[in-house]
């Protein structure tokens, strides 16, 4: 999988497989140990795959489906154990009898062409420029973005970065859904960010839920520490200036 996969998508990371779609959005699938595909969830909160284009999706998994059928022999010895190994993993698997994708809402959504593919969860989000970071609340890597000046045009200071900052609530919350990571959970609501930040922010197109680009938002905290530095040094002139008289 170190070659470029043709019109599906190119390997952005060993192990790692992505289509971009017209709209703008990518699909990413990682290899596990057994070279089985399997999900990686993007900046939405949800543990579910979402799909925005069903063709897409289809072309996708019907490609890489052989990794399954391969490996049946193998991983399906004890097909009942197997396929509670996936469910603890968070990946989806029938229970219907229908091979199906999950969407946020819970509404099982029917993909064609997938029966070799039964497990598999797929979850689409905005990918910049070539950006290889991996968004998920279970999987943690060493990551980089693409950020070189050459690759950037129109550039201009984040303005009022502070104010912006300001507005918005760190919190403490839990998941309502049981499907989600438990326990206690800290980031910001999502609105707020909208409110302040809006390119940060983005709108599932079927759900309606939105979601924080977290990583992105370190540029603002950038800028909004470099003004909190100015006001400091500002005050400690004025401080050092009223001691001397």
């Amino acid at each position: 999988m170190n070659k470029e996969n043709q019109e599906t998508g190119k390997v952005i990371t060993q192990g790692v497989v992505s289509r971009r779609n017209q709209d703008g959005t990518v699909i990413l699938m990682k290899l596990d140990e057994s070279n089985l595909f399997f999900k990686i969830d993007g900046i939405a909160a949800a543990t579910w795959g979402e799909y925005e284009n069903p063709v897409t999706l289809n072309a996708l998994i019907e490609k890489y489906s052989a990794v399954y059928t391969e490996n049946q022999d193998q991983l399906t010895r004890d097909l009942t154990a197997f396929h509670q190994e996936l469910s603890r993993r968070g990946l989806i698997v029938s229970t219907t009898g229908a091979q199906t994708l999950q969407k946020t809402t819970g509404t099982p959504s029917p993909l064609k062409k997938v029966t070799p593919y039964c497990f598999g969860s797929i979850k689409e989000f905005n990918l910049e420029q070539i950006e290889t970071e991996v968004l998920s609340e279970s999987l943690y890597l060493d990551v980089f973005a693409g950020s070189d000046l050459r690759l950037k045009k129109d550039i201009t200071p984040i303005a009022n970065a502070l104010d912006q900052v300001l507005q918005l609530d760190g919190v403490h919350f839990e998941w309502k859904n049981a499907d989600a990571p438990q326990g206690l959970q800290a980031g910001l609501i999502a609105q707020q960010v909208a409110a302040a930040m809006p390119e940060l922010v983005r709108k599932d197109s079927e759900s309606g839920m939105l979601a924080v680009n977290y990583p992105k938002m370190t540029s603002y905290l950038v800028e909004a520490i470099k003004t909190l530095n100015t006001q400091v040094r500002t005050l400690e002139d004025r401080i050092k200036e009223l001691e001397c008289n």
